[in-house]
C-alpha cells in the first residue's frame, strides 16, 4: 500500500493519479452489534458506511483488531482510522511539499534518500524493545496514532494531516462487589465468546490457539472447545521437561475437540531459524519478539482462519500497585519504576551511568506520561498503550495484511478490556476478579483446566509477573546467555553472543559506549533487530 499526496492530486503506488476512484484498504476484523465482520464484509460495511456520512461517528464502538483506510479520489481526500492499539501500524512522512503514507517503511527510503535512522530512537528500541510515541527508527516518518481518526486533505495545494483521538485509556476504580463483579464477568465472557464462536463455526476451519500455563490462554481454550469448534495448541518453552510444555500439554489432552500441540523449543537450531526469520519490514517501532506466533501462523494459515490469544497483560498490577504505586509523588519516579522493572538490564545500567544514553530515554519517556490524570492512570497509560500494545500486540501480528487475522483476548474486545477499566481498586490489586470468575463460574466442571501435575492443586493466576507475556519467556531464555533454563535437560550448546556479535551493524552515530561488553547479554535480541533493520536500511539506500 502506497499513495503519494502532492499538488491537489493523490498518486497510487506513488505513480498513477488517483482519478474519481474510492479506494477502500482494510485489515483485521472488528464487531459492530454484535455481528463480526471481516474480509470482503468488512469491506462492504466501511465503504457503505463512509458513502452515508456515518463512518466516523461509528468508530468509538467498532471492536476489534482493525485498519481501514479510505482514499477518495473524487474529493481529493482520504480517511485513516486505527483501533484503539494500532495493531496493524501505517507510516507517514510530510517531505516538502509531499506526503506519503503507506505500510512498507522501505518505500520511504527509497523515495527520499536524505532519512536518517534517528539514534535517540534507536536507544529506546535496545532498551524497551520499541519506539515510544507515533516516531519509528526512521526520523521524520511517523506511524498514524492508534485510536485516532485521521483525515488526510489539501490545503492551497500542500497536504495537510487532522486526527481526532476517540478514545482515552481511564481506569476509574468504581465500587462494586466480588460476587457481583465476578458474577458479571463470568456472563460477560460467554456472551462475547459466542459472537466468536458464530464466526468461527461458519469458517468450517480450526482455529489456532497459543496455550500456556497461564490462566488467561486456558480461558480462551476451554472457550472455544466448549462450542465445538476444533482448535490447534501450540506452545513454547526450553525444552520437553519445562513446566509451559507440561502444563499445556495436560490442557490440550482434556480438551474434546483439540487437533493437536505443537510445541517449539529455543534450541541452538531453534534459534538460527528464530534469527532467520527476521523482524518483518513494516515492524520498525517493534523489537524482535513473538516471532514464534508469526511463524506458527504462516505455517497454519492454510489449514486454519484465525488466531485466537489470550493475554491479560499488566491489567492486574499486583502488589506493586499497593507497595510502589501508590506511593508515587512524581512522574519522576514514574520514569525511574519503568526503567527499573520495564527495561532490560543493560538499560538499567547504561541509564545511571550514560548520560547521552539517559539523555536518549529520559525526555522521550517522559513525555510520553500524561499530565492530565493521576500518576497510576499515567503509568497504566504508558504501560497499556505504548509497551503492550507493541510488544504483545504488534509482534503477533501476522507479517501480511491477508494473513490469520488475530483475536487477542480481552484487549481487542473492547466489551472486555472496559470491563477490567472499571474495576474496583481492590479487586485489580490482587487478581481476585479474574480467579473468581474464571474458576468459580466458568471451570466448575473442568477440573483438568485449572489443575497442573506440577502440584496436584488448583492454578491459579501466577504472583510472580504474568505467564502469559510471551516475550518474558523469550526475553529470559536469551538473556541468560545458556540457551536454556532451570529444570530443563534435552538442550543443545550454550548461545555465544561474542560469537553472534560478529556480524552486527549499527546505525551511523550509534554511540560506543552503548555496547559495552560486559552488557551484550542484557539486550542482545534488540541489538539484533537493529542491526538487521540497519542492514535493510542501508541495502535499501544504495
Amino acid at each position: 500500500m502506497l499513495f503519494l499526496f502532492r499538488s491537489n492530486s493523490i498518486l497510487f503506488d506513488a505513480k498513477a493519479e488517483l482519478g474519481e476512484e474510492l479506494m477502500i484498504l482494510t485489515s483485521g476484523y472488528f464487531i459492530y452489534e454484535e455481528e463480526l465482520y471481516r474480509g470482503n464484509k468488512l469491506d462492504s460495511f466501511v465503504e457503505a458506511q463512509y458513502s452515508s456520512g456515518n463512518l466516523e461517528s461509528l468508530v468509538p464502538h467498532l471492536s476489534g483488531c482493525y485498519m481501514a483506510v479510505i482514499v477518495d479520489g473524487a474529493k481529493k481526500k482520504a480517511l485513516v482510522i486505527q483501533d484503539r492499539w494500532g495493531s496493524y501500524p501505517l507510516f507517514y512522512c510530510q517531505h516538502g511539499d509531499e506526503l506519503l503514507l503507506g505500510d512498507d517503511y522501505r518505500d520511504f527510503i527509497d523515495r527520499y534518500r536524505d532519512l536518517k535512522v534517528d539514534i535517540s530512537a534507536a536507544g529506546q528500541l535496545v532498551s524497551f524493545g520499541y519506539v515510544f510515541g507515533n516516531k519509528t527508527l526512521i526520523d521524520g516518518v511517523f506511524e498514524f496514532d492508534s485510536a485516532h481518526i485521521h483525515r488526510l486533505s489539501f490545503n492551497e495545494g500542500k497536504p495537510i494531516i487532522d486526527s481526532a483521538k476517540y478514545w482515552t485509556l481511564y481506569y476509574s476504580f468504581d465500587r462494586a462487589s466480588l460476587e457481583t463483579a465476578s458474577a458479571r464477568y463470568a456472563e460477560l465472557w460467554a456472551h462475547r465468546m459466542d459472537i466468536f464462536a458464530a464466526e468461527l463455526k461458519g469458517t468450517a476451519k480450526p482455529v489456532i490457539i497459543p496455550l500456556s500455563a497461564g490462566m488467561d490462554s486456558r480461558l480462551v481454550a476451554e472457550a472455544v472447545d466448549r462450542r465445538g469448534i476444533a482448535q490447534y495448541n501450540f506452545t513454547f518453552g526450553a525444552g520437553p521437561n519445562n513446566h509451559e510444555i507440561l502444563t499445556a500439554g495436560l490442557i490440550s489432552r482434556s480438551l474434546m475437540h483439540g487437533m493437536g500441540q505443537f510445541n517449539l523449543y529455543l534450541s541452538q537450531e531453534g534459534f538460527e531459524s528464530f534469527k532467520q526469520d527476521g523482524p518483518v519490514s513494516y515492524r520498525i517501532t517493534t523489537g524482535h519478539f513473538a516471532e514464534k506466533n508469526l511463524w506458527f501462523a504462516q505455517k497454519m494459515r492454510d489449514n486454519c482462519d484465525f488466531m485466537l490469544t489470550g493475554h491479560l497483560g499488566d491489567f492486574m498490577a499486583g502488589d506493586h500497585l499497593k507497595s510502589r504505586m501508590k506511593l508515587w509523588k512524581s512522574p519522576d519516579e514514574v520514569v525511574e519504576y519503568i526503567v527499573k522493572f520495564k527495561s532490560t538490564s543493560a538499560c538499567k545500567k547504561l541509564f545511571y551511568s550514560s548520560p547521552s544514553f539517559k539523555d536518549a530515554i529520559y525526555e522521550p519517556l517522559r513525555q510520553r506520561l500524561p499530565d492530565d490524570c493521576d500518576l497510576i492512570n499515567s503509568y497504566m497509560r504508558w504501560n497499556l498503550g505504548e509497551r503492550q500494545r507493541r510488544l504483545i500486540i504488534r509482534s503477533i501480528i501476522a507479517e501480511k495484511h491477508s494473513e490469520l487475522p488475530l483475536m487477542l483476548l480481552p484487549f481487542c474486545d473492547y466489551e472486555l478490556f472496559d470491563f477490567y477499566t472499571r474495576l474496583p481498586f481492590e479487586l485489580l490489586l490482587n487478581s481476585r476478579l479474574y480467579r473468581h470468575a474464571a474458576v468459580k463460574h466458568i471451570y466448575r466442571d473442568k477440573p483438568l483446566m485449572y489443575r497442573t501435575k506440577v502440584n496436584g492443586h488448583a492454578m491459579y493466576p501466577p504472583f510472580q509477573g504474568i505467564i502469559g507475556e510471551y516475550y518474558k519467556k523469550l526475553s529470559d531464555l536469551i538473556e541468560r546467555n545458556t540457551g536454556g533454563i532451570k529444570g530443563s535437560y534435552d538442550y543443545s550448546p550454550e548461545i555465544n553472543w561474542k560469537e553472534e556479535a560478529i556480524d552486527y551493524v549499527f546505525p551511523e552515530g550509534f554511540p560506543i559506549e552503548w555496547l559495552r561488553e560486559e552488557l551484550l547479554p542484557g539486550y542482545s535480541r534488540f541489538l539484533y533487530a537493529l542491526s538487521e533493520f540497519t542492514k535493510e536500511y542501508r541495502t535499501n539506500q544504495q
